[in-house]
């Protein structure tokens, strides 16, 4: 089999992203995020709280489960949430106007981190992370999801591939036909 170079994956992998939905209702960028942990440590001047065991966090259809979870807020609100565990879980489900007949209602996506910034709408995933929706799949060592756009960049650890591992090459699953 022929090894494609990183530049003909990210193509291929923004190519086929087009078939993938936004993810979020743009109500939900606007709601209150609702957070449930065992722990947590809030310091409002330097405008950043964490919350550490079995933690939970909710906004509309976004849902984020993890082992510690970082909220950093600038002057205007909340600018980014970052997930971390073994793994760290996100799921969102799709606004059902924006789904094609048989497609999965949810997209899902795991990884040791997951930050996700609110400002420009987008989700990095490091550390053994994947997405998928239903059968379609996206693997690598970081893949950032843009989701207004529907851009998703995956990348593999160079590191982990000169030393001869390839477990954390990207992967793209597609399914040829909707189920």
């Amino acid at each position: 089999m022929k090894k494609m170079k990183p530049f003909s994956l990210l193509i291929l992998a923004l190519g086929l992203s087009a078939a993938m939905p936004t993810l979020a209702d743009n109500e939900d960028y606007d709601r209150a995020l609702s957070i449930a942990a065992d722990d947590a440590e809030i310091d409002e001047p330097k405008g950043w709280a964490a919350y550490t065991g079995n933690v939970e966090l909710k906004q509309g259809a976004l849902e984020i489960k993890c082992d510690k979870l970082e909220i950093f807020r600038e002057n205007d609100g909340i600018s980014k949430v970052v997930a971390s565990g073994n793994p760290a879980y996100f799921s969102q489900k799709i606004p059902k106007e924006e789904l094609k007949p048989n497609q999965a209602d949810s997209l899902n996506a795991e990884a040791q981190t997951i930050t996700y910034q609110l400002v420009t709408k987008s989700i990095e995933l490091e550390g053994k992370a994947q997405i998928t929706q239903g059968d379609t799949l996206f693997e690598g060592h970081t893949i950032e999801y843009q989701i207004e756009s529907r851009k998703i960049i995956a990348k593999s650890n160079q590191a982990e591939q000169e030393s001869g591992e390839e477990n954390q090459r990207v992967k793209i699953v597609l399914p040829v036909r909707e189920q």
